[in-house]
């Protein structure tokens, strides 16, 4: 929850409001950087206001997932080594829309991370949700794992 303008708000609300002038997740790169809440939710892009969407949502049938391409391998990464990694300033993001794609961003590099090892470390109380927005989470550890780092 984020509280701005007397009110407090789910990003994704937020990014909804008439006063927002930018998307769910710019708000939350914002905040995680240090913004003041109304200046990370009203502050455009480059100067420029976001164009009001449509309040209905597509029809289910428009809608295609993406798949992960064939040829994208999942790396033999484990938890202590994803742990390691985002302990250093990785961010590990789940796409769930793109058939729970897991992917541990780091500055110059992308890796696919397997799912197995994602449920391990929820399992583990090692992550927390720092972002979601539709299908897309990242996860950041939680603060009894970044003590322990």
């Amino acid at each position: 929850m984020l509280a701005a303008f007397g009110e407090e708000k789910s990003i994704a609300d937020w990014s909804r409001d008439p006063r927002s002038a930018v998307a769910p997740l710019t708000i939350a790169a914002r905040i995680q950087r240090g913004w003041e809440s109304e200046e990370a939710i009203a502050t455009p892009v480059h100067g420029k206001i976001r164009p009001l969407r449509s309040p209905a949502q597509r029809p289910p049938h428009t809608r295609r997932p993406r798949l992960l391409i064939a040829n994208e391998p999942i790396s033999g990464l484990d938890a202590g080594a994803v742990k390691q990694r985002m302990s250093e300033g990785a961010e590990l993001w789940l796409a769930g829309s793109s058939g729970d794609r897991v992917s541990l961003v780091e500055q110059d590099s992308t890796t696919l991370v397997s799912h197995d090892v994602l449920e391990e470390m929820q399992q583990a109380g090692v992550l927390v949700v720092l972002c979601r927005a539709g299908s897309l989470i990242q996860y950041g550890l939680s603060e009894s794992a970044s003590s322990q780092s």
